[in-house]
């Protein structure tokens, strides 16, 4: 028997994320860090995402609020105009001189009061108006008097109903804050007087908000509603602006607020910072949109307190996982990782031939446990299926000695009565040329056919002797036959454990495509068990091939066995008919010495006897050269399964003892 070259494996290279990862805890791990990242992360950009809802209803509720200030100072603007107006029309002399039509007096007296309101009010306009709707005098441009004022609903709804009226409205001059008191004379309406207050800077800046902390821009913007239809960017001019910028917002939203008179919100940049912009409508007295009221609010001033925040959560909540993975990677650690390991090195010492390498892990109920339960039964198992092969081999290869013995035996045997044979073929075909010589030779002829009998007759027993080798060689491949079904059997098992391995890797990793990002550490843990159960698959498959091979094998030597018995009973048939001719031989040379004249005819029956049994024996010679070919096979066939036993128990491993080929491990 000689050895098999070495084929060791040489140890694997592995990168340092292999490293990492290699263990299943760490993966676990690193799986649970990153879950609870996401979690965290989710969390925080919850709360950031709400944080925002709430900055952008506080910018909304702002804006309203500014919105709702603006109307408050342009009504309170009103109705200062309105009592200015008021007061003015209750002087006896603008009523005197209104009512003489007296233009150049009524410009004297007018003109005072103009220069002292005005040190105190913006005021934008004078103005006095005559029915129906005519200008009789603008003290704030008094070359500028007598045209229609048809145009200007507000002086036509004042003059007809000569009732006071105050609101927006636009004018020649622009639009103002207007108010607007008939003026009687002696009980009978002479006209109107109107008082107007510049809608301009000033007047947004001394807006006044509760909430000063917030910063705002404001512009009053007046629409060409036809050039913004046709998509005009100049269709907008700044009437006022607390803060004069230039934002870059649709042109769109200003057409809906126009059209609509519905405030609109959109987000813009200006100066590099982002700004909540609210559109809001500037309504006349009649309740039409008169301009677009523009208001910004600080929108990064606003969210930058939640920014620091939320910066603040992270490393605090970081801080926070990783205390809790250290906590959890020292527990895993101390109930799963070492058990985990021990179940390793003992399946490892299995794979290296170590079939008594015991297994304690302690008294475990969990999944763990169960691993454990099953291992050591299937430890055993193998144990004392190995065993029992063992023995079947050893069995085999004793009656395949002394199978192949016999057959030698059986071969010198044939030798010698071919040889017999051959001598009584030439003596019979000298028989009746030298009748002189057959009675001195009878003696020689009686003895030799006695030695053939006895010959034919050991013949006879050795070939019964082989035929129960034989008979006996085929019940032991059935057993070893019965035995290599165990083993696969044995090999299904560990199949199915690894397809079950496989079918719960396959499991987890749906799951983990489920959960998405946060199960990517769930789905590369589940891939690497999903491979560790291919490997184990791979294995059994090996085994199961080798198994079939071996089972194969004896099933082609149970089919020659019959025939090989057949042949064998034939030549125990053969020799049995030969010792009978030469008991008939021994009786035919007695009766030569009465009778010669019969010497021919027995001759040429000696003659014709002697060559069927020539034939005979020929064919009994290639039986028994079959037979040895046979009995050679079996005996290399049980020396190779001796061999793969004797590895697995010498420490190769599992995957050499079933890979190695049989011209490599041992030759007979």
């Amino acid at each position: 028997m000689t050895v098999a070259e070495d084929k060791s494996p040489q140890p694997v290279r592995l990168t340092l994320w292999q490293r990492v990862t290699g263990s299943i805890i760490t993966s676990f791990l690193i799986a649970f860090i990153l879950t609870l990242f996401l979690a965290l992360a989710g969390t925080l950009l919850l709360r950031y995402r709400d944080s925002l809802a709430d900055v952008e209803r506080q910018e909304s509720r702002l804006a309203n609020l500014l919105a709702q200030s603006l109307d408050a100072h342009v009504r309170q603007h009103a109705d200062l105009a309105q009592a200015l107006a008021t007061a003015i029309s209750l002087d006896e002399r603008i009523q005197g001189a209104f009512s003489n039509r007296d233009r150049e007096s009524l410009l004297q007296i007018s003109q005072t009061y103009w220069r002292e309101l005005s040190l105190s009010y913006p005021l934008a306009q004078f103005h006095f108006h005559v029915p129906p709707s005519t200008s009789f005098l603008r003290v704030h441009q008094p070359d500028k008097y007598g045209d229609s004022l048809a145009d200007r609903p507000m002086v036509v709804e004042a003059i007809a109903n000569q009732k006071p009226l105050a609101g927006v409205e636009w004018g020649a001059t622009g639009l103002s804050i207007r108010g607007i008191a008939p003026v009687f004379y002696l009980d009978r309406f002479i006209g109107t007087v109107e008082i107007g207050i510049a809608f301009n800077d000033q007047l947004l800046r001394d807006l006044n908000i509760s909430d000063k902390e917030v910063p705002y821009r404001i512009r009053i913007l007046a629409v060409d509603l036809a050039r913004l239809r046709a998509g005009d960017p100049n269709s907008l001019t700044p009437i006022a602006a607390n803060v004069y910028y230039q934002p870059d917002i649709h042109l769109d939203l200003y057409r809906t607020v126009a059209e609509s008179g519905v405030p609109q919100h959109t987000y813009a940049t200006v100066d590099g910072r982002r700004y909540y912009v609210y559109l809001y409508p500037v309504k006349d007295f009649a309740g039409q949109v008169a301009a677009v009221a523009e208001i910004l609010m600080d929108h990064t001033a606003l969210v930058e307190p939640l920014r620091r925040s939320l910066i603040s959560d992270i490393i605090l909540r970081a801080a926070l996982l990783v205390g809790v993975s250290l906590l959890v990677w020292l527990m895993l650690g101390m109930h799963i990782r070492r058990p985990l390991r021990k179940l390793a090195e003992a399946m490892q010492a299995i794979a290296g031939g170590d079939l008594h390498h015991s297994l304690d892990i302690g008294l475990r109920r969990d999944e763990l446990g169960l691993m454990a339960q099953a291992f050591s039964k299937l430890q055993k198992y193998l144990s004392h299926a190995l065993s029992q092969l063992d023995q079947m081999a050893q069995r085999l290869a004793a009656s395949s000695e002394e199978l192949a013995n016999a057959m030698e035996s059986v071969g010198m045997s044939s030798q010698q009565i071919s040889s017999t044979v051959a001598d009584i073929a030439g003596g019979a075909g000298k028989q009746a040329e030298e009748t002189s010589t057959i009675a001195t030779s009878m003696g020689e002829i009686q003895q030799l056919s006695h030695d053939i009998a006895e010959r034919a007759s050991q013949s006879a027993v050795q070939t019964h002797a082989m035929a129960q080798i034989i008979q006996e060689t085929g019940t032991a491949l059935q057993q070893l036959g019965e035995r290599s079904d165990i083993i696969r059997r044995t090999v299904a098992m560990m199949a199915k454990f690894a397809d079950e391995t496989h079918l719960l890797a396959l499991n987890a990793a749906v799951e983990a495509a489920r959960a998405g990002a946060a199960g990517r550490g769930f789905a590369v843990l589940a891939d690497e068990i999903r491979q560790l159960a291919r490997s184990s698959a791979q294995a059994t498959e090996e085994v199961t091939e080798q198994s079939r091979h071996i089972l194969k094998t004896i099933e082609q030597l149970l089919a020659g066995v019959p025939t090989a018995l057949a042949q064998v009973q034939e030549i125990a048939s053969l020799s049995e008919r030969i010792a009978l001719a030469t008991q008939h031989q021994n009786e035919r040379i007695t009766k030569v010495s009465h009778a010669l004249s019969e010497i021919s005819s027995i001759a040429e029956q000696n003659a014709a006897g002697t060559e069927q049994l020539a034939a005979a024996i020929e064919e009994q010679n290639v039986s028994l050269e079959e037979l040895v070919v046979l009995s050679q096979e079996l005996t290399q066939m049980a020396a190779e399964l001796r061999n793969s036993v004797d590895q697995i128990y010498s420490g190769s491993s599992a995957e050499e003892a079933l890979s190695t080929p049989a011209a490599e491990t041992a030759t007979v």
